[in-house]
């Protein structure tokens, strides 16, 4: 409206529509009468008609275009997701072999089938995919741990000069066994399975090809590994396999509130995973393919591949079934060590765009109702022209300010604050475009009025490269982060996935010191972040319970994420390089080992020393030492020795006591040397069976939590407080 009154004095309309003229004499005899509410109410509703209307079309052919970019985005990201869970499968899998093919290389006998079990249950407890775990014998025996309706079973195969006698049997609380299934004379030589042949003529580790399990009926792949000869010229010692069939994989594929359906097959187009609910097409005879599934639209995309993609790259399919538009995307994924495979995502077009769509008709009808809503209010405002310069005017000023405020944080909109400690803010934000939700983490200019500027400069660097290493850090127990920036108004923020669970803290507070086997979960997850950055040369050096977090993730619980990686810094690195100033040492006093209070070189031992003080926590529900002040209880940690765990806790096993404590030395050389080191001496534990923790247990104890939506989010899993302390 004020662009319509800008260049009025010059226009002159003449009598018979035929078009304007500039004339000034003219122009002053035709003012009054368009300054009239009657000229106003002919003017501007024509103008805002006419905007509108212009507004309408062009938002209609960008919204049209911004639908495709972003469907094609989605449908990228959730191929990405389905190769990340395939890679995160074989991942576990591979470890686990390792894992188990190290322990029977230390075992002197085999012979205890109770404590194989037990062990190899210990090992292979919420891997997914997995459904077998098993070494097979020289004498073309077996035995293992097979996943039957949910829990763990012990299998074994004992040859016999009839044939073989294979027994099923459940591992009891007290350590025994109770057999469950016994059949004799079974047709099974461990020596004529094509694993054990081809593990046997290779030295590392084989991945087979598919093939039908004799147990199951289902396909699957099989990776061995073979034990070495106890002497040169002699056979090898037996063969540790892992079973991935195609019910277990597929369950690992496809989760809940995905976008389609997700695939894995062969170069052959054979079936390695699918969704569960097709396990019911699968032929009697031979390896099912996909283009032999009966679902109409998977067999369709399966035929309608052309060629299988090479490389990275990703090839787009589309199909139409019954009128209803279908496709998705097929891409390879090579096995680190393994074979070449590939992935295949089948959606429609409802799923990927629909809700955009319906979004968009709604958008269009509310621009049309805005049409006619602006001719009304044209008329309105032509009436009190004075006024409604004055509204626009304020309503410009709140849109200005509105704006500003969405801008603020990037994409994400702030929803409700979780958290608040020292100078920073926590809050719940969601993705305007994905609704995603997420933590966010900022520092605003306000809350930094009363620092210095030098110490402003500190606060944003450190800001800034806890970002940055939490970024590059990839292993799956670290905390994920999406985004990091400076909002307009110079506020500091990254987002990161938000958690559903709650601190190590928290924890012990509220449910009371851990059993020792969810204890040596809990910190061997821990310990896989911290291998990953003492890789990179980096020391966290503010682990304690508040930065360690259990949460759970679609159908995945007691999942391990350490947060807050702040006070990181590079070992030994140059003074000019260090953000602690000179005569301070940053961290927490409760969990601080002893070289970093006094200010000495770290590396990643001092992170296995104040993890130690986490499992003295998670195990007695007390800390290491108990202060009243940070400078007392900086000393403890440097001249005085803990009590030990078992006077604390008398059921702590003795072997774990031990492992703790000689975390909790005060010399680092007296350490485990290393985060893996030390992951291996927790898995190689054997632990009561009372005390060991489950798949079963793990389910239970977290089906009595309720949902994220109704409990507290735990702010100090994202805004930990962190004691500075001069030395």
């Amino acid at each position: 409206m004020a662009g319509s009154q800008s260049k009025p004095r010059n226009l002159v309309v003449t009598g018979d529509g035929g078009g304007t003229r500039h004339d000034s004499t003219a122009a002053a005899l035709k003012l009054p009468f368009i300054a009239t509410p009657l000229g106003m109410m002919i003017i501007i509703p024509l103008l805002v008609g006419g905007a509108a209307l212009a507004a309408v079309g062009l938002y209609r052919s960008a919204v049209q275009v911004g639908v495709r970019e972003l469907g094609n985005q989605r449908l990228d990201m959730h191929t990405a997701l389905v190769r990340g869970r395939c890679l995160y499968g074989f991942e576990h899998a591979t470890e686990l072999l390792a894992r188990v093919h190290a322990w029977v290389e230390r075992e002197p006998g085999l012979d205890d089938p109770a404590r194989i079990g037990r062990t190899l249950s210990g090992m292979v407890a919420l891997r997914p995919g997995v459904s077998q775990l098993y070494i097979g014998a020289s004498d073309g025996g077996m035995t293992g741990v097979v996943l039957v309706d949910g829990e763990w079973q012990l299998i074994t195969v004992r040859p016999g000069p009839d044939g073989a006698t294979r027994t099923l049997s459940r591992m009891l609380p007290d350590g025994t066994l109770k057999p469950v299934k016994v059949d004799e004379r079974v047709a099974f030589d461990a020596r004529l399975r094509p694993w054990y042949q081809q593990a046997v003529a290779a030295p590392g580790m084989i991945w087979t090809d598919p093939y039908r399990f004799s147990r199951t009926g289902l396909p699957g792949i099989t990776l061995a590994r073979q034990l070495p000869p106890a002497a040169p010229g002699q056979p090898a010692r037996g063969v540790v396999a892992v079973d991935l069939d195609l019910a277990s994989f597929g369950t690992v594929l496809q989760r809940p509130g995905d976008l389609g359906r997700n695939f894995l097959f062969t170069r052959n187009f054979e079936m390695m995973a699918m969704p569960p609910d097709l396990l019911k097409e699968v032929p009697a005879q031979g390896l099912p393919t996909g283009t032999m599934l009966q679902e109409p639209v998977a067999k369709a995309f399966f035929a309608a591949i052309p060629r299988l993609p090479e490389g990275d790259t990703k090839q787009p399919i589309r199909v139409a079934v019954e009128g209803v538009e279908y496709g998705g995307m097929v891409q390879a994924l090579t096995v680190p060590g393994g074979p070449t495979w590939y992935v295949a995502l089948i959606t429609s077009r409802d799923a990927v765009i629909g809700v955009m769509d319906a979004a968009r008709s709604r958008g269009q009808i509310v621009a049309l109702g805005a049409v006619l809503v602006g001719l009304l209010a044209g008329l309105y405002f032509a009436s009190v022209l004075g006024r409604a310069k004055r509204q626009v005017e304020q309503e410009r000023s709140r849109a200005r300010v509105a704006e500003a405020k969405a801008r603020e944080l990037g994409s994400y909109n702030l929803v409700k604050k979780i958290g608040e400690g020292g100078m920073g803010q926590v809050w719940i934000g969601e993705h305007r475009m994905l609704s995603r939700p997420a933590a966010i983490k900022l520092i605003s200019p306000a809350a930094m009025a009363n620092v210095a500027p030098e110490e402003v400069e500190e606060i944003r660097k450190r800001f800034e490269q806890e970002a940055r290493i939490t970024a590059s850090l990839r292993a799956r127990s670290t905390v994920e982060l999406y985004d990091f920036g400076v909002a307009p108004d110079g506020t500091f923020f990254y987002v990161m996935e938000l958690l559903d669970g709650l601190d190590l803290r928290a924890l012990v507070e509220k449910h009371g010191p851990l059993p020792a086997g969810r204890a040596v979960h809990v910190l061997s997850n821990a310990l896989t972040s911290l291998a990953e950055a003492h890789d990179r040369g980096l020391v966290h050096r503010d682990i304690k319970p508040e930065n360690i977090f259990v949460c759970r993730r679609s159908d995945e619980v007691d999942v391990v994420k350490v947060l807050d990686f702040g006070l990181v810094r590079i070992a030994q690195a140059p003074e000019n390089a260090r953000l602690t100033a000179a005569g301070m040492i940053t961290g927490t006093p409760a969990t601080m080992a002893p070289e970093q209070a006094t200010g000495k070189d770290l590396d990643g031992r001092t992170d296995i020393y104040s993890l130690g003080c986490v499992a003295c926590w998670l195990l007695t529900g007390s800390d290491a030492f108990a202060a009243d002040s940070a400078i007392e209880l900086l000393t403890k940690h440097i001249n005085e020795q803990p009590q030990p765990l078992r006077e604390r806790n008398e059921a702590i096993p003795e072997e774990l006591a031990r492992l703790i404590e000689a975390c909790l030395e005060k010399d680092p050389a007296k350490r485990p040397p290393d985060a893996r080191t030390l992951v291996q001496a927790l898995e190689a534990l054997v632990l009561p069976p009372g005390q060991a923790w489950t798949p079963r247990r793990a389910a239970a104890w977290w089906a009595q939590l309720p949902k994220r939506e109704e409990t507290k989010h735990e702010a100090r899993a994202v805004a930990p407080t962190v004691v500075t302390a001069r030395i």
